[in-house]
């Protein structure tokens, strides 16, 4: 049997998520470059700024399913999520190294440890939730839904509100960081705890109300809208400085709506698709391999993407590029998973379980050196 009509909705919101994390990597160099902003007055400026206020939720809503569903992490899970991120960030080292590149030790041994190195910051970031998350699924599982509700708004208050309407921001990383995916983590475990009987609050019963699709579609573009107005007023105002602003923040209280309402649409969606369930593994790695900096630096030259700012084609380039990277890096892990995924478990089956002894025998000293003392 394939999985579960609602298990596909989520596989195919990743695949979606990923996708557009795609595009704004494409649009970002092809068009939405700090170092050479497009002038206002080129329409293409006004149409990357439409596919990036669609898109830039992405890495939230990636983060808000985890909440939703929880991490249930233990040592194997571990090993089998960075061993293949390990595996690719070396391989493309290697190939960078024989393709006439000179070998650096430290280059390498970023490459061997990309989560500690930052190669990837999601990853890292990610990372650490993993392993912290059993600390918060307990501190959810302890607090009341209004304990609960009154953590999440002194977290939005500081880290949302904040850093959205102010100039102030407690972690000047614009949402990318592990504050933002804790309370994005924390939120998505809010969602799934929702009952309408338990309030008499119209914002909370509303998420917890079974809707229609049409009105979290309704919600999600209005979030949208206001990220673009705010993206071509400020980029307009201030073009001379680049593109980026705090409207594009991850931390920003727009995007987290537009997040929130683009996860419940799939929420309620009903697919069956099950090729979605075959590829839905590889989703995630598609952002490994074509974000790693060498492939990163070498495709987008390829693709010509700096070739197009002011092209009239440059909708239909930005697109296609997308399609190309997205289809190809997938098609690799696939490949990847055919040949080598056996080897992965067993691998990651041996690491966890001399780990594991390794653990077992920390906790036995601390033990007994505790009813020693």
């Amino acid at each position: 049997m394939g999985q579960k009509a609602r298990e596909l909705n989520i596989e195919a919101l990743r695949g979606v998520l990923m996708f557009m994390v795609v595009m704004l990597h494409v649009i970002g160099i092809n068009i939405l470059s700090n170092t050479d902003p497009v002038n206002p007055s080129n329409p293409n400026f006004y149409i990357a700024n439409l596919i990036e206020s669609i898109c830039v939720m992405a890495v939230d809503c990636y983060v808000l399913i985890s909440g939703f569903f929880g991490i249930r992490s233990n040592i194997y899970k571990y090993f089998k999520f960075v061993l293949p991120i390990a595996f690719y960030s070396l391989a493309i080292y290697i190939v960078y190294v024989f393709c006439g590149n000179g070998f650096s030790i430290g280059l390498f041994f970023n490459a061997v440890f990309p989560v500690l190195s930052n190669h990837y910051w999601f990853v890292t970031s990610y990372v650490i939730l993993f392993l912290i998350s059993p600390l918060l699924n307990a501190c959810i599982d302890r607090l009341s839904t209004p304990q609960l509700l009154k953590v999440l708004l002194v977290g939005v208050l500081f880290f949302v509100l904040v850093p959205t309407f102010s100039w102030f921001s407690l972690t000047h990383n614009r949402g990318f960081g592990i504050v933002n995916f804790v309370l994005l983590y924390f939120i998505g475990a809010f969602i799934r705890r929702l009952n309408l009987k338990n309030y008499n609050c119209p914002p909370l019963n509303y998420l917890a109300s079974t809707q229609t699709i049409q009105k979290y579609i309704g919600i999600f573009v209005v979030a949208v809208l206001i990220i673009y107005v705010g993206n071509i007023v400020q980029g307009i105002v201030f073009h001379n400085l680049g593109w980026k602003t705090h409207m594009n923040g991850y931390d920003n209280l727009f995007v987290y709506i537009a997040a929130i309402s683009f996860f419940l649409i799939f929420k309620n969606l009903k697919i069956n698709w099950q090729l979605v369930g075959r590829l839905s593994p590889s989703f995630f790695y598609v952002y490994i391999i074509h974000e790693n900096a060498y492939v990163r630096d070498w495709v987008y030259k390829a693709l010509r993407c700096e070739d197009y700012y002011d092209s009239d084609l440059w909708v239909v380039h930005a697109f296609g590029c997308g399609i190309l990277i997205f289809c190809g890096c997938l098609l690799i892990d696939v490949i990847r998973r055919k040949t080598l995924g056996k080897l992965f478990d067993k691998l990651s089956e041996f690491l966890s379980e001399i780990a594991g002894r390794a653990i077992d025998a920390a906790e036995y000293k601390v033990l007994k050196q505790t009813k020693s003392a």
